[in-house]
């Protein structure tokens, strides 16, 4: 501080700021979601701070009539061409 002067300074923070910041700080391996997806539902996970309060197997889809007629021209040509492709 030159001459003694304080100066003070407001501060505003809000919830999303620590949401984001905290969610940059969680850590994501895309090895361990491959390995919690492949075993079944039901069985156990291996000890670890990464497969702590995680749930083994795929998250269920739920698709209705609406998306896949509104989707089915896309797919089929999705399909279409990834048969060209690979054969």
């Amino acid at each position: 501080m030159k001459g003694g002067k304080m100066k003070t300074v407001t501060i505003k923070q809000s919830i999303d700021d620590f949401k984001s910041r905290l969610q940059s700080l969680k850590k994501y391996s895309p090895a361990f979601e491959f390995y919690i997806k492949k075993i079944n539902q039901g069985e156990t996970l291996p000890r670890g701070k990464y497969f702590r309060n995680r749930v083994a197997g795929n998250k269920p889809v739920i698709m209705d009539e609406f998306w896949i007629g509104d989707n089915a021209k896309k797919l089929h040509e999705e399909i279409n061409t990834f048969h060209k492709l690979w054969g």
